[in-house]
């Protein structure tokens, strides 16, 4: 069962699925997709798991995106490209919900 704060994971998961059957990847971007297997059936995943796993479809999607239209349906692109779209979502409220840094920056970073 989801709680309110954990996002909808589906398009995430069907995209990289997807990405999975269907593009040419090698053993690095395959490692990413059964990297992320487990935070698909979690039933609460940790906020830092769910933006993993976001990360690594925006990953994939660019090592992907040259052979999409090739080897999968439109339906199966528009797919890809929401659980892309969800991706890019959760890593946008990660940045705006970050705390200001030292010097009111958005990015939290400590100084060097």
């Amino acid at each position: 069962m989801r709680t309110e704060e954990t996002p909808d994971l589906a398009p995430l998961e069907t995209a990289m699925e997807l990405l999975d059957r269907h593009a040419t990847l090698n053993d690095r971007y395959r490692r990413l997709v059964s990297d992320a297997r487990p935070v698909f059936v979690e039933p609460a995943p940790r906020t830092s798991q769910v933006r993993g796993v976001a990360k690594k479809l925006i990953v994939l999607v660019r090592a992907a995106r040259g052979e999409l239209d090739r080897v999968l349906t439109p339906d199966q692109v528009a797919a890809v490209e929401r659980g892309e779209r969800v991706a890019w979502s959760l890593l946008r409220d990660e940045r705006s919900s970050a705390p200001a840094g030292p010097a009111g920056d958005q990015g939290g970073a400590e100084p060097r």
